[in-house]
């Protein structure tokens, strides 16, 4: 691993390629997700984390509505909530930016330059933010947890492999394909 990567100007150059992303996408979404994380929010405000589930439609796994919980407190009210309800992409596009960094931190050649250009690759490909700039998407989230469950199993780490899987699990249960190859490493 390259202890010179990410330097303090990638760090910079990284804030204002998330700056870019945000401002080119305002109000992108799947129209029904961005609904129902909506109203789920809104429930979750008005009643507390406890209650996530008592909305009807709320099917979604634990972690997410911590992150809808953690929004609708930040929001303050309904209105605020149904306002910059597109905000919540800022959460998964931080996924998104760590699954790119850690994968050229770990696997990737070279000084800390070409690694930050290796890791632009990832992040100017419309292929590997597609899901999330433009749909809205959570599905970066677990998949970045997925693969830092991989990375630690890879360093003999099955403790701390197993917790970021189960953050998977807890966040899609679609992680779930991943247990094998864990199992195997």
């Amino acid at each position: 691993m390259s202890n010179n990567y990410p330097t303090r100007s990638h760090w910079l150059l990284y804030a204002l390629l998330y700056g870019l992303l945000l401002l080119l996408t305002p109000t992108s979404g799947h129209v029904f997700d961005v609904q129902f994380w909506e109203q789920w929010a809104t429930h979750i405000g008005a009643h507390g984390l406890g209650n996530a589930y008592t909305y009807e439609t709320n099917n979604y796994n634990p972690l997410y509505q911590y992150v809808l919980y953690g929004y609708a407190k930040l929001a303050g009210s309904p209105q605020r909530i149904l306002a910059g309800i597109h905000y919540l992409r800022l959460f998964t596009l931080l996924f998104d930016f760590g699954g790119a960094i850690l994968a050229v931190r770990c696997f990737g050649w070279g000084d800390g330059n070409q690694r930050f250009i290796l890791s632009l690759l990832f992040l100017l490909n419309l292929g590997y933010l597609y899901d999330t700039v433009v749909w809205e998407q959570v599905d970066a989230i677990v998949s970045t947890l997925a693969f830092v469950a991989v990375v630690q199993a890879l360093r003999q780490r099955p403790v701390s492999s197993v917790g970021w899987l189960v953050l998977a699990l807890n966040m899609k249960t679609q992680a779930i394909v991943f247990l094998p190859a864990l199992l195997l490493l």
